[in-house]
């Protein structure tokens, strides 16, 4: 990631890290957002957690099915490394994937501080796919 960086933020990018090394090189268009787009990074264990912190602006936990509660440990654990490691919680970004459609579940993850949650859809036809979306519109506005 950081040899992505260099990539996105200098004109003639070279980076010489412990697996990625490379002098100068170009590479056009360079991203609109600045310093890039965000880096989310995915996983449900410490090391995930770390590299978060080292290399991310956000972290994409797994829900899973596992729902709020199950995931609040590894949440808690987010924010004490966060902490620790100096970097500022408006640095950061938490976003669940797969989270329960359900009022009590996005109330419990925002109460964790989680920002924003995904949820799982089926590739289906119009007919099913819809009116679930219906349904999450009306959750999400409630």
């Amino acid at each position: 990631m950081l040899a992505v960086r260099e990539i996105w933020t200098q004109e003639a990018a070279k980076f010489h890290g412990e697996h990625v090394s490379f002098d100068d090189i170009w590479c056009h268009p360079k991203p609109v957002q600045k310093p890039g787009p965000a880096i989310l990074i995915g996983g449900l264990s410490l090391h995930a957690i770390d590299r978060v912190l080292d290399y991310g602006d956000g972290w994409l936990p797994i829900d899973g099915g596992m729902g709020p509660d199950a995931l609040r440990p590894a949440l808690e654990e987010f924010e004490r490394r966060r902490e620790a490691s100096g970097r500022a919680r408006s640095s950061l970004s938490v976003s669940v994937y797969g989270a329960p459609a359900n009022a009590e579940s996005l109330a419990k993850y925002r109460a964790l501080g989680v920002e924003r949650v995904m949820f799982r859809m089926r590739p289906e036809g119009r007919d099913m796919v819809l009116p679930k979306l219906d349904k999450l519109v009306a959750l999400l506005r409630a």
